[in-house]
């Protein structure tokens, strides 16, 4: 709007008196606005102290998965832990390992802390997929992150 047109908007709007207690001078820039009782005066020299959250990065988790070979006479006899089938890299805070659903490969189970993956004794030759949860908590500075991984397990 142009500075004419706004002087005309205003000088109309104080005159059908939809703004009370309102005063327009020549200036746009010297609106005089009225005391409200109750209200604090914050015209004051210092300014409040402003709160601001910390920004958090995106946490640069990457998680790699390796295809896993088990023989199956080695589980005739007892299960078979397999190391390193999952591993992170560059994760922000504690990782956490998981098997979302315990229904989705009951022939294996996945270590918490480690990763590691426990195939169970007896299990029959097949290829068996296990879905494994990776959670970093993150810290200060970077966001919390999960990522699914798909390891494959082959039983020969």
């Amino acid at each position: 709007m142009h500075a004419k047109a706004l002087s005309v908007f205003v000088s109309i709007v104080l005159a059908l008196g939809l703004c009370p207690g309102f005063a327009f001078a020549d200036s746009l820039q010297a609106v005089e606005l009225p005391a409200v009782e109750g209200v604090a005066d914050t015209t004051s020299e210092e300014p409040a102290a402003e709160v601001v959250a910390p920004v958090k990065r995106f946490n640069s988790m990457l998680v790699r998965v390796a295809h896993k070979v088990v023989k199956a006479k080695s589980l005739k006899s007892a299960n078979r832990t397999l190391t390193k089938a999952v591993t992170v890299v560059n994760a922000q805070g504690a990782v956490q390992f998981s098997k979302p659903s315990k229904r989705l490969c009951k022939q294996a189970s996945v270590n918490k802390q480690t990763g590691d993956i426990t195939v169970k004794k007896g299990t029959k030759a097949d290829t068996y997929a296990v879905l494994v949860k990776v959670t970093a908590s993150g810290d200060d500075t970077h966001l919390p992150m999960t990522k699914a991984a798909l390891v494959r397990i082959t039983v020969k």
